[in-house]
């Protein structure tokens, strides 16, 4: 796929933001619920 310079850019740009943004809803969801529950300090 040949694309020329500024719409490549803008495209890793995008594709970047969306994996930075699912990294930290995904780590956001998990990170509670897998670490947090099983280890309560009540």
């Amino acid at each position: 796929m040949d694309l020329p310079g500024p719409i490549h850019e803008i495209l890793v740009l995008f594709g970047g933001f969306i994996l930075l943004l699912g990294g930290l809803g995904v780590s956001n969801y998990y990170l509670p619920t897998q670490f947090i529950q099983p280890f309560r300090w009540d």
